[in-house]
């Protein structure tokens, strides 16, 4: 059974993923497979209030040892400079890889879901890219 926060609270792993912008820096890391700058997360995260978005889901994963600050990286967690690199760690190119599974397998296996997922497109159950896929009507 999957290891919960609290009584009657989701599983952790779930948990960071259900937390606004996270799967969007997650998708826009997994897919640079490289560092991105402050600046270029908050403008993956939609929302008028993405920037304020992106420090709590930046936050979040670095304090889950999913993302790490690269290079001569300026500001706090709380405050990263525009300029401040992020990259995936290992661990959060699993996790992502995981999350990437698990839209996948929804769009196939659940019938509200299908079409609105996100999807690898590598082969063979590995997931080299992961993109929104929008509704196959």
């Amino acid at each position: 059974m999957a290891r919960r926060s609290r009584e009657g609270e989701p599983p952790l792993w779930l948990d960071i993923a259900l937390q606004p912008g996270v799967i969007e820096v997650l998708v826009a890391l997994f897919n640079r497979d490289g560092p991105l700058s402050f600046n270029d997360l908050c403008e993956c995260v939609p929302g008028r209030r993405s920037s304020a978005v992106a420090v709590r889901a930046v936050r979040r994963l670095g304090a889950c040892g999913l993302l790490r600050r690269t290079g001569r990286s300026m500001g706090s967690w709380d405050d990263p400079a525009p300029s401040t690199q992020f990259e995936l760690t290992d661990r959060g190119y699993g996790y992502a890889r995981t999350i990437g599974d698990l839209g996948w397998w929804a769009a196939h296996r659940l019938p509200a879901s299908q079409g609105f997922a996100l999807r690898a497109d590598a082969g063979h159950g590995r997931h080299d890219r992961l993109v929104e896929e929008g509704p196959t009507g």
